[in-house]
């Protein structure tokens, strides 16, 4: 539940907080756009690469055809290196078109409405489109499968921001740590649904812990965060899903953010997906 002390800040803040929660969605529009157009580069650049490899293999089959001096065996060879080249331009421009599928995905649940959604696929796809952010900051995103598949009904663009929020907060909690930063999405149950995402990250002191869903309340430095982002997805989870989001963390030993889905809204349905 909300504090009253937080309750009446937030309404204190008025006007000042809806500039501060634009600032904060354009601030995440900027970090997903420089990752999705790394997404599409590095695969778009490999293809253009194995494209010029095909394009001088086949001038050189061209211009052997009429030279006596050329074996069938060097043909064949060249043949071979072509066919390689395809197949791995192949699999690239595959990895964009599932890219675009994740993204095509993400966009249309971002559309406001209640549906009934497949809560790993969700998942799945809102950490791709957070994955550039977490390797440019050397943190390893893990999607633990559930035994079957679990459906929630709600809005799946308010579960995509929930999810969003805290696995960013997450990745930047882990920067900085000695060794490899580590963030794992869990999915549990359904009665309750509960996500949990747990980092090896700084952790939080109790007082830190306490204050955390209050809207402003930030420890990072000035300019890098506002300090709303947990606290948007807080009001969320109560208002959207009827549901809550807690903390659990020690200084130094990371921290497991849980949201807690009412289990009216949740249902397996046989197996889960595979990887």
């Amino acid at each position: 539940m909300t504090s009253p002390i937080a309750a009446r800040r937030k309404k204190r803040c008025g006007p000042a907080s809806q500039q501060l929660v634009s600032s904060e969605c354009l601030a995440s529009l900027g970090r997903l756009t420089a990752g999705l157009a790394h997404e599409i580069n590095t695969p778009l650049a490999a293809t253009m690469n194995y494209h010029r490899v095909l394009n001088g293999l086949l001038s050189e089959y061209r211009d052997s055809a009429s030279n006596s001096q050329i074996t069938a065996d060097d043909h064949r060879e060249i043949a071979r290196e072509a066919l390689e080249a395809l197949e791995e331009a192949g699999k690239t421009t595959a990895r964009i078109g599932e890219f675009i599928r994740q993204m095509r995905g993400h966009t249309r649940n971002s559309a406001s409405g209640t549906s009934t959604f497949d809560v790993f696929r969700l998942a799945s796809d809102t950490l791709a489109m957070v994955a550039h952010e977490a390797r440019s900051a050397g943190v390893a995103l893990e999607l633990e499968q559930p035994r079957n598949a679990v459906v929630l009904t709600g809005d799946p663009g308010r579960f995509t921001q929930v999810l969003t929020n805290v696995v960013i907060n997450a990745i930047h909690a882990c920067e900085g740590q000695p060794g490899r930063g580590r963030v794992l999405v869990r999915l549990s149950g359904t009665d309750p649904l509960r996500v949990e995402v747990e980092d090896n990250g700084h952790g939080m002191s109790p007082e830190v812990m306490a204050r955390i869903f209050e809207p402003m309340f930030t420890t990072k430095g000035v300019g890098k965060g506002t300090g709303l982002g947990l606290s948007i997805i807080h009001d969320i989870m109560e208002s959207q899903f009827g549901g809550q989001i807690t903390v659990q963390s020690q200084p130094e030993r990371g921290r497991t953010f849980t949201a807690i889905f009412p289990a009216s809204g949740a249902t397996e349905r046989g197996a889960a997906h595979g990887p």
